[in-house]
Order: structure tokens, then C-alpha cells, then sequence
């Protein structure tokens, strides 16, 4: 929830171009929803160009490339939707408003990862509660992005704009999907412990980028790790199949630039942005 406000209110806000305005908040308890709704008043003016952000937002569709505040709307959506509740913003992008059901966190624990039409017994609760945190055993090291990367694609560019941005821990190249899956289980002589991040090429030796995201998406341990799709010749059918696999994004390679500086912006700021927060 705090995730939701945050990312909603910082895109309504930097829509106000710094002019004077008011952020006004209010709420309403419906019964069985909390309705939030975030408006700006005053002379502030949006640009008129953020409707296509909206678009995204309300379609939740496949991304043109690595813009990170549309995929942060995409997820807020995402996030909202899979406790049962609505977002809707008004184009000019100074106004929102979402419901929160009041027994999300029973909603959290049944409710199927997002693209499932039935739960799957071996997917673990989403929710926690606050008074069982502590009583987790801590993390194993972890953190970081691991590459999966084809022939297609030079890894050398990209691991030279990741290695210059905060990742919250190291970068790890592998060629093939079957040795990336058995790494993110632990096994073989690269496993990974603790989370991590992956960016997935598609064109994979062996087993392809959409199998791997299968196994992973299947996995009772692993299958909530955030994938960012790198697609050397990207297709609308290959980005629906990766969005139905619940990428966190589709990256097509051309539109990065040829240094991987953006690609590489983006990937640090979801880093920092999903970073645990200190205890």
C-alpha cells in the first residue's frame, strides 16, 4: 500500500512541472474498500504528453522501452489488482484515485500470482504479517542481476553500464537457460543464494528464454524472481508471451543506445527503489 501512494503520488507531482498547486488527499471507508483519491489543484498545468503513460497504466500493456515511470505505473496497477482492487487516473495525469479492500491480506495469501487463472498449491504466501518479521531467518546473500544472455548479444557492453550503477550486489553473466535455472536453485557449480533480479534474452542455446521463464514461473522457490526481458529482435508475439509470463519488462535491444546507459539507469533505479529497507 505504502508502495502504491508513493508511486502515484511522485508521478501526480512531477506532473505539476514545479508550479504552485495543492496535493489534496482524501478517503473514504466503503465497507468492504478504503477509497483513496489524490488531487492537484491550484494553476499548476500537466503536460499534455503523459496521456500516453495513462494509456499504459489503464492497458498494463507491453512497453516500448525502458521507461521506468511507466513501468512503475504498470506494476502499481498490477499491485492494486491483485488484491482485488481499482486505479484510475485522469489523462492529464493530476488526479488518481484506487480502492483497497480491507481484507487484503487474506486476498494476498490465496490470490494467484498475476497472469494464473487457478493457485497453484506450491505458491508461497504473499503477505506476512508485520509481527512475524522478525522471526524470519535472515536472507542468504544474494541480491544483484544475473544475465541470461544468448549469442545474439554482446555482453560485454552490458556488464560494463551495470557495473557503474548500485545493483545492491554483483553482476552474473551465464549463456544457457538450463545452467541460469539450476544457479537460481541453488545447484551446479554458479547457484545463487538469496534474490536476485534476472535479465532474460529470449534467444537462448538449448532451452529459449519463454521455457526458462516457464520452469522458473513453476518453481515453488522461485517463482516471484523479477525477469526483465533484452530482446536482440523482438516481436509483438514474443513480448504478449513474455508479459503472460509476468516479466517485469520488455527491453528491445536497439532502443537501449549502443553503451546500455538507460537500460543500465533503469535496472540501478528499480534496484534502489526495491531495496529492503533497513531494520
Amino acid at each position: 500500500l505504502d508502495y502504491v501512494f508513493t508511486t502515484l503520488i511522485g508521478h501526480i507531482v512531477r506532473r505539476r512541472r514545479r508550479r504552485a498547486g495543492r496535493l489534496d488527499i482524501t478517503w473514504e471507508d466503503t465497507g468492504t474498500h478504503l477509497r483513496f483519491s489524490m488531487l492537484v489543484s491550484g494553476s499548476s498545468r500537466p503536460k499534455t504528453e503523459t496521456s500516453k503513460n495513462i494509456r499504459d497504466l489503464m492497458e498494463a500493456g507491453p512497453l516500448s522501452g525502458p521507461d521506468a515511470e511507466t513501468v512503475g505505473l504498470v506494476v502499481t496497477r498490477n499491485v492494486v489488482e491483485s488484491v482485488g482492487g481499482m486505479i484510475s487516473m485522469v489523462p492529464s495525469g493530476t488526479a488518481a484515485s484506487f480502492t483497497w479492500p480491507r481484507d487484503w491480506p487474506s486476498r494476498w495469501e490465496t490470490t494467484p500470482p498475476l497472469g494464473t487463472d487457478e493457485p497453484r498449491p506450491e505458491a508461497q504466501a504473499l503477505f506476512v504479517p508485520p509481527e512475524e518479521l522478525r522471526e524470519l531467518p535472515p536472507e542468504p546473500a544474494g541480491g544483484g542481476l544475473l544475465l541470461v544472455l544468448g549469442e545474439g548479444l554482446d555482453p560485454h557492453p552490458i556488464e560494463r553500464a551495470l557495473r557503474t550503477r548500485d545493483l545492491g550486489g554483483p553482476v552474473r553473466l551465464l549463456r544457457s537457460g538450463e545452467r541460469a535455472l539450476a544457479a537460481l536453485r541453488g545447484e551446479g557449480p554458479d547457484p545463487i543464494r538469496g534474490a536476485c533480479t534476472v535479465l532474460l534474452d529470449l534467444d537462448l542455446p538449448g532451452m529459449n528464454g519463454l521455457e526458462f521463464l516457464d520452469a522458473l514461473r513453476h518453481d515453488p522457490d522461485r517463482h516471484g524472481t523479477p525477469v526483465f526481458v533484452l530482446s536482440a529482435d523482438p516481436s509483438p508475439a514474443d513480448r504478449q508471451a513474455a508479459f503472460d509470463h509476468r516479466v517485469a519488462g520488455f527491453f528491445p535491444a536497439d532502443r537501449c543506445g549502443e553503451d546500455y546507459g538507460e537500460l543500465a539507469s533503469f535496472l540501478g533505479l528499480y534496484s534502489q527503489l526495491n531495496a529492503p529497507a533497513p531494520v
